[in-house]
C-alpha cells in the first residue's frame, strides 16, 4: 500500500508579532507520485500569506500556486519525471504574522492546517492517495526576536512557459480563422453582387 506525508518545515523558537516568515513544505512517497492537490488554511486574522517560492522545487507544472482566499492557500500542480523519496521540496511559503497579536500567545497560537493533501500516483490510472498532513504549529510571543525573510518569488517553469506559449498559440490561430473566413466571406459576396450587377446590365 502506497504511503505519502506531505508536511511543513519552519522555525522552531518562537518569533515575535511582525514578523515575516517562510516555511518549507515537503512531500515524503514511497510510491512516484506525478501529481497533488493541496489546500492550507490559516488564521488570516493572524497571519497575511505573502506568496509561493518555487526555488528548487520538484515541481514542473503549476495549476495552482498559491492564490489566498479567505485564510486559504490553494496548491496543485505536476511533476513530469514523477517522484519518490524523502524531503521533496514542493514550495516555500511564507506569512508575515499580524503585529496585533496579542502578548504570551499559546506555542499553538497560529495554526497552519491542511485541509486537502492529495497525492496522484504515476501509476497510468493517476490512483489518488490521501496523505498524512500534521498541522504546524507557528509559535509567536511578544519578547522573542523579530525574523524577516526574503520576499517570496514566483518563477514560472520551463513546462509552464511551453504550456502557456501554447495556448497563446492555440488562441492567435482561433482569431486568424475569425477574422480570414469572415473576410472570405465578404469577398465571395462582393464578386457575386458584381457579377449580378453586371449580367443585369447587359
Amino acid at each position: 500500500m502506497s504511503t505519502a506525508k506531505i508536511y511543513l518545515e519552519g522555525p522552531k523558537d518562537s518569533i515575535a508579532p511582525s514578523s515575516t516568515v517562510s516555511l518549507n513544505l515537503y512531500l515524503n512517497t514511497d510510491t512516484p507520485v506525478n501529481a497533488f492537490d493541496i489546500l492550507i488554511s490559516y488564521p488570516k486574522e493572524k497571519a497575511t500569506f505573502l506568496g509561493l517560492d518555487n526555488e528548487d522545487s520538484i515541481v514542473d507544472i503549476w495549476q495552482k500556486k498559491g492564490d489566498s482566499a479567505q485564510g486559504k492557500i490553494d496548491l496543485s500542480g505536476g511533476i513530469l519525471q514523477s517522484y519518490s523519496g524523502n524531503r521533496g521540496l514542493v514550495g516555500k511559503i511564507s506569512f508575515k504574522v499580524s503585529q496585533n497579536v496579542r502578548e504570551n500567545v499559546r506555542p499553538e497560537d497560529i495554526k497552519i492546517a491542511f485541509e486537502k493533501s492529495e497525492v496522484y500516483l504515476a501509476d497510468g490510472a493517476g490512483t489518488r492517495v490521501i496523505a498524512t498532513s500534521p498541522t504546524f504549529n507557528l509559535k509567536v510571543e511578544s519578547g522573542a526576536q523579530i525574523l524577516s525573510t526574503p520576499p517570496p518569488t514566483f518563477e514560472p517553469t520551463p513546462s509552464d512557459l511551453a504550456i502557456a506559449e501554447g495556448v497563446q498559440d492555440y488562441k492567435s490561430d482561433i482569431r486568424t480563422e475569425q477574422l480570414v473566413l469572415p473576410a472570405l466571406g465578404l469577398l465571395v459576396l462582393l464578386i457575386l453582387v458584381f457579377y449580378l450587377i453586371k449580367r443585369y446590365n447587359k
